[in-house]
């Protein structure tokens, strides 16, 4: 399978440590797999930005964007990635206008 593209913003790049990475997942491997994937990779402070404390959730202030298109926490365990999708993380960010 080709790689995923992830792209990861503010405080959730900060915990990664990078701006982005590639995965290569299993077929039929959905949005939120991929993020428990990634949780293992980077450790407890990124897993803290992606989930719940209870570690089962997506935080309501994670925003999933897959090739462009923001995914519903509900439905990340449903969605399954396709070769090239770029998969982009944001936090929540504060202020507006």
């Amino acid at each position: 399978m080709e790689n995923i593209r992830i792209q990861f913003f503010g405080s959730i790049r900060a915990a990664a440590q990078t701006p982005e990475t590639q995965a290569a997942p299993a077929e039929n491997t959905t949005v939120l797999q991929l993020l428990r994937e990634l949780a293992e990779r980077y450790g407890d402070t990124f897993r803290g930005e992606i989930f719940t404390e209870d570690g089962e959730s997506l935080r309501e202030d994670l925003t999933v964007a897959r090739n462009g298109t923001i995914t519903k926490h509900g439905a990340a365990g449903e969605t399954l990635l396709q070769p090239g999708d770029i998969l982009a993380l944001f936090p929540l960010f504060p202020g507006g206008g």
